[in-house]
């Protein structure tokens, strides 16, 4: 009996293991100075994960997006096409606030979906960013999105603390650990 279980394990782990790995697709972005980089794994889901500096800043991440009341963006997708590009440019402020150009320095991965739409990310050199887009031949409404975003334990933020929404005065921001900010202080 015990020689039946370790061969049903061996077998489990020399043939099932990798056909599942083989499933999950990881592609890999980095920012333009190399500090930031973005793993986007395709499985049955879409997650992502971000290190800066060879530290997970952001854990794997599971992002989709409900169109229509019903067709969900992200769940069993299948890539067709991925292409990628860099970015370095100077844009003119409209409402010159600080500065009258702003420089947009990022570097994009761009996965075309089977469903009609796309999946976009960029690894700026102070953050990431991604969005959805379609081409759906309709108007299309947005009836929920799921970003799950998953921090490493223990993870500290600068957490602005503010007593109501309504403020025109920039608060004291508290570094102190993600877990111990209770959900009232928002």
């Amino acid at each position: 009996m015990k020689k039946l279980v370790l061969h049903l394990l061996l077998f489990l782990s020399v043939v099932i293991l990798p056909a599942i790995l083989r499933s999950q697709k990881v592609y890999d972005l980095k920012s333009p100075d190399g500090k930031t980089l973005i793993h986007v794994r395709f499985s049955g889901l879409i997650q992502f994960e971000v290190l800066h500096n060879d530290a997970t800043v952001v854990e794997y991440s599971t992002i989709s997006m409900d169109v229509n009341n019903g067709t969900i963006l992200g769940v069993n997708p299948k890539i067709k096409n991925k292409s990628t590009k860099s970015v370095n440019e100077i844009i003119e402020a409209v409402v010159p606030l600080k500065t009258k150009t702003v420089r947009d320095l990022y570097n994009e991965v761009r996965f075309i979906m089977k469903g009609d739409y796309i999946l976009e990310f960029r690894a700026y050199d102070n953050g990431v960013a991604w969005r959805f887009l379609t081409s759906f031949k309709d108007d299309i409404k947005v009836s929920g999105e799921q970003a799950d975003i998953q921090f490493p334990i223990d993870s500290y933020v600068y957490f602005p603390e503010e007593s109501a929404f309504m403020s025109h005065n920039e608060r004291y921001y508290v570094y102190e650990k993600l877990s111990d900010i209770e959900g009232d202080r928002f």
